[in-house]
């Protein structure tokens, strides 16, 4: 069992001439490396509709051997274009350690609640810079606090790899899929394919293979809805889904308490 969690937190945001780019990050990140987690993280949250910023996302930095947790927000700002700025809170980590945060997930998730809050507070007022230093670091330490403590309170031993078992994977998929049901605030019925790839870290070959399973199972459906001059496929779950994902909840607790 590792005895902690190296990270690190970046802040960005959409600047109106400049585009996507970092303004803070601790401990600090290398410039090329934040300007692509800039540009990745921003163009994602904002590539379609404002309301994927209501969902943690794993978006991957395959050649850096790294994974991002992101976040975006939102503060009122009268001088910007629609009157607001739009920014990502994202927790950076190492690829052989992703096991480790999609297990806590559930627990550091009101950190970034709270976190965001926090960023949208300060922006809002136009903190300096040197006070969003700060806050960076109280809020960095206030994760490793938490990411310590569910450690040593783990009784689970590290895996030799990061693989995931089916059970866990289709757990993900079916719970991404009930959450973009259960916010109030999406426009449609499910969620768009390439946010749920992206939520559940999967390559586009295996979540293929996944969701069409899960199809032919009976625990999810989809539909097509128009995209400008395309199409773009939404997935929701069917009652039997839903069913199905408390089994996996249940099954994959009882799996872990006996390991």
């Amino acid at each position: 069992m590792v005895e902690k969690l190296d990270f690190s937190l970046i802040v960005c945001e959409f600047d109106e001439r400049l585009g996507p780019i970092p303004i803070i990050s601790y401990p600090e990140i290398k410039n090329k490396l934040a300007l692509q987690i800039a540009s990745k993280s921003i163009d994602f949250l904002i590539e379609e509709e404002p309301t994927s910023a209501k969902y943690l996302a794993f978006l991957p930095f395959p050649l850096k051997k790294k994974k991002a947790i992101v976040a975006n927000f939102e503060w009122k700002d009268k001088n910007l274009r629609g009157g607001a700025g739009v920014g990502s809170f994202s927790l950076i980590f190492k690829d052989s350690d992703d096991i480790y945060y999609y297990k806590y997930i559930k627990d550091i998730e009101p950190f970034f609640d709270e976190a965001t809050e926090q960023l949208i507070e300060l922006k809002t007022n136009k903190a300096k810079q040197q006070t969003l230093n700060d806050k960076l670091k109280e809020i960095h330490k206030r994760f490793a606090e938490k990411l310590k403590e569910l450690i040593y309170n783990d009784s689970v031993t590290e895996p030799k790899s990061s693989y995931r078992s089916t059970n866990i994977i289709i757990q993900t998929i079916l719970e991404c899929i009930l959450r973009a049901e259960r916010n109030r605030s999406n426009p449609r019925e499910g969620i768009i394919k390439s946010h749920l790839i992206n939520y559940c870290s999967l390559k586009s070959t295996t979540a293929d293979k996944y969701f069409l399973k899960l199809e032919k199972a009976g625990y999810i459906s989809s539909y097509q809805e128009p995209w400008g001059q395309r199409t773009r496929i939404i997935y929701k779950t069917t009652e039997k889904g839903r069913e199905r994902y408390q089994w996996f909840v249940q099954i994959n607790i009882e799996i872990e308490a006996e390991a």
